[in-house]
């Protein structure tokens, strides 16, 4: 690679500061070389009959867009640096669509992942520069149902020497066609400022592992258990390097936490928040004279409510609150259908005055307002919650974190007082406290308090508390030693060693670098070789106290092979929709015999649409998620909903038919003859139905030639249907 820049590698975090390349090619040689060596590379002919070459000049990079195109609207665009390194490409085809397009169009991906994964390869082989090798994740991101968006991906880990540099790649391959649709490498926009060092290591991989060893910490905690009743005792990571962000440099044995070089890099913070909250006001509606069953069960619900001039009057006894500066500004009542409980928001608004803001900050903002919103029981005006919004442009204000702290102890107690003799302090920040649940000595941090204290006046601003009734806690008796935890938890890591991308600041008063930072921002990269630490496996969680194994998170599992299909004339179909992601779900029993029920129909024919439902899953808010789908993707009209109603074949029929690009003319009577035995039993409505599923191959009949329109549908014959529609 020719070199078009020198760097300093002196501070942990560089500035670049070069000298800008000279070009002695004219332009139009340099697209005629880098064009040549593109179509060398893709094997582009002479097929098209329109071809673009544009250069951006974005000072250290240098990339060309070349694009070529036909009459029928077919082309390629690739993006390559100066030497004619492909760094992007896409290909687009106007295919001509087919009459029957649109609607519910499910097929199978005429393609294998197999052979997609191997088109990948070959395309990677050609593209990747002679000193590049890759490794391919075969199978990420696929949708094998050319209906469910229908292509293949492939992510590539790309190496040099041996060794996986930070830049991968992404490519695409077409289900249907097997071609490359597109590809693209992340350092298609990154600039490094010194070529790849040496894959020599003066650090080893066990020096390097004792580094990262030595920053892990273990704190031994309670956490929660199988179901909602259990909290045990395990030994949780509270920090660890065991992330992309750390690396050991490979040649000093130092351990480097990147997320400080890219702060190194911010010259000052520049984020901003902003919030309003609407004004929602209670609107006394008109009780018509014959309310239905629902409305007096919603009117029955706010009996006994306190108007907001009470509630208002109750939360401001409570002068830890500091309410005395503050209007209210709204109220807010919502009752819970299930509980038939009230609550009411409270919002109490103060200008702020001219000495309480930043000028610096506020900009345009005007005086603004800070806010507290207080969540009440509506009827007996009991605080609930709390929380506030103090704008950003602010005047930062001092205060003695004991005192706040002080406050915040007192509140605690007065309102907390069940849950007071059970917390500890466990977190304090600007005035943010967390009092969280210890038990034999140990915190259990998903039972808390946490209240957050202004510190202009002392006042609580928020509040609220997250608590289990009746949990147990397993005994603190015959624990393995932190010792033997941290050794546990480090044994299940390794250092690998490959090249790191430090991110080093540009200098923008050298043209060569003012032009970048322009178009590609003022950030550069450094190679280093190093060391990360990695695990295999479900992310660790921790060490069990008790035992000492490693608790992993769980993964989600593939949907398992099915067990039951042994003489089920619809194996072949099942195995088949199976492998295309179309189940009723992770179960391994299939149940080939059982009437499809129409929660059951609509899991399969959602599933044909690219989503993942599972019928075993399903309650009644699922149900409800469920059948929305449905009604929205046409499988049943509006409204009609029968979850455990047995399908019939007439009606799988109707839902596969009625939003595909065949429903409307399935509707239309008079125009349809149907060759089954018993057409004649087939209302006159839905004969375009049995005569296109004939037609189409979806529905052949019986052994007499009869449709039965009304026979349940088991679950092995809609599988074969289905098959059979997205095979026609």
């Amino acid at each position: 690679m020719k070199k078009r820049w020198l760097a300093l590698l002196t501070c942990a975090v560089l500035t670049v500061s070069l000298c800008a390349p000279a070009y002695a090619e004219d332009l139009n040689d340099e697209l005629a070389r880098v064009t040549l060596a593109v179509k060398k590379t893709l094997s582009i002919g002479s097929d098209y009959s329109d071809f673009s070459g544009n250069v951006r000049d974005g000072g250290a990079l240098r990339r060309w867009t070349l694009q070529w195109s036909d009459k029928a609207g077919d082309g390629i665009e690739v993006t390559a640096d100066d030497s004619g390194r492909v760094m992007e490409y896409s290909a687009e085809q106007h295919a001509q669509e087919s009459p029957s397009s649109g609607g519910y169009d499910p097929a199978f991906s005429k393609v294998t992942p197999a052979a997609a994964a191997q088109t990948a390869k070959a395309f990677l082989k050609a593209v990747l520069a002679p000193e590049e090798s890759f490794t391919l994740e075969e199978g990420s991101g696929v949708m094998p149902l050319s209906a469910a968006g229908g292509d293949y991906w492939f992510n590539a880990e790309i190496l040099r020497s041996g060794l996986p540099v930070p830049d991968g790649a992404r490519i695409e391959v077409g289900a249907d066609t097997g071609k490359v649709i597109s590809f693209w490498r992340e350092d298609v926009s990154r600039a490094y400022v010194n070529d790849l060092p040496s894959a020599a290591p003066a650090v080893d991989a066990a020096r390097a592992g004792t580094a990262f060893s030595d920053a892990v910490k273990l704190e031994l905690q309670y956490v929660a258990g199988d179901g909602d009743t259990t909290a045990v005792l395990r030994y949780v990571p509270v920090s660890t390097p065991a992330a992309s962000n750390f690396y050991v440099d490979a040649q000093t044995g130092v351990l480097t936490d990147l997320s400080k070089a890219w702060g190194n890099l911010s010259s000052s913070g520049t984020g901003s928040a902003s919030s309003a909250a609407a004004d929602s006001n209670m609107e006394a509606s008109k009780q018509d004279a014959a309310l239905s069953e629902a409305e007096q069960a919603a009117v029955q619900r706010l009996k006994g409510v306190l108007p907001k001039e009470t509630l208002d009057a109750a939360a401001r006894k409570v002068t830890a609150l500091g309410l005395d500066r503050y209007q209210l500004s709204s109220a807010a009542y919502q009752a819970d259908e299930d509980s038939d409980e009230v609550t009411c928001v409270l919002q109490y608004s103060r200008t702020l005055g001219a000495g309480e803001i930043d000028a610096s900050r506020a900009g345009a903002a005007g005086n603004g307002c800070q806010l507290k919103i207080l969540t009440v029981d509506a009827r007996t005006g009991a605080l609930r919650e709390g929380w506030s919004y103090r704008p950003w442009y602010m005047k930062d204000v001092s205060a003695d974190r004991a005192k706040l702290q002080t406050a915040a102890d007192s509140f605690l107690k007065a309102f907390y007082s069940k849950y007071a003799p059970s917390v500890a302090l466990s977190g304090g920040e600007d005035g943010a406290f967390t009092y969280s649940r210890k038990e034999n000595g140990y915190f259990y941090y998903d039972n808390s308090v946490s209240i957050e204290v202004d510190p202009a006046d002392g006042s609580i601003n928020a509040f609220q508390s997250c608590w289990t009734e009746d949990l147990r806690f397993e005994s603190a008796d015959k624990l393995i030693s932190a010792a033997a935890a941290q050794s546990a938890y480090c044994a299940a890591y390794q250092a690998k060693l490959r090249y790191i991308a430090y991110p080093v600041a540009v200098d923008t008063t050298v043209p060569l670098w003012k032009t970048y930072a322009e178009q590609f921002g003022v950030v550069a990269y450094r190679y280093v070789l190093g060391y990360t630490w990695e695990q295999e496996g479900a992310s660790i969680l921790g060490v069990n106290a008790k035992t000492g194994k490693l608790e992993r998170m769980e993964e989600e599992k593939d949907a398992a092979a099915y067990t039951d299909l042994s003489g089920s004339f619809a194996k072949t179909q099942i195995d088949a929709l199976s492998a295309a992601g179309i189940r009723f779900g992770a179960d391994s029993r299939f149940r080939p015999g059982e009437a499809l029920t129409e929660k059951s129909m609509l899991v399969l024919l959602l599933n044909s649409c690219g989503y993942d439902w599972d019928e075993a899953e399903l309650d009644e808010d699922g149900l409800d998620g469920l059948y929305s789908a449905a009604w929205d993707q046409g499988f049943l009209p509006r409204g009609q909903r029968s979850p455990d109603w047995a399908v019939t074949r007439l009606g799988l029929v109707k839902a596969i038919l009625s939003p595909s690009p065949y429903g409307d003319a399935a509707k239309v009577q008079g125009i349809f003859k149907a060759a089954f035995r018993d057409a004649g039993a087939i209302p006159a409505a839905d004969l375009g139905y049995a005569a296109l599923a004939q037609g189409l191959g979806m529905a052949r009949g019986d052994a007499r030639g009869r449709f039965q329109p009304n026979r349940t549908v088991t679950r092995q014959a809609a599988a074969v249907i289905l098959y059979n529609y997205m095979n026609r």
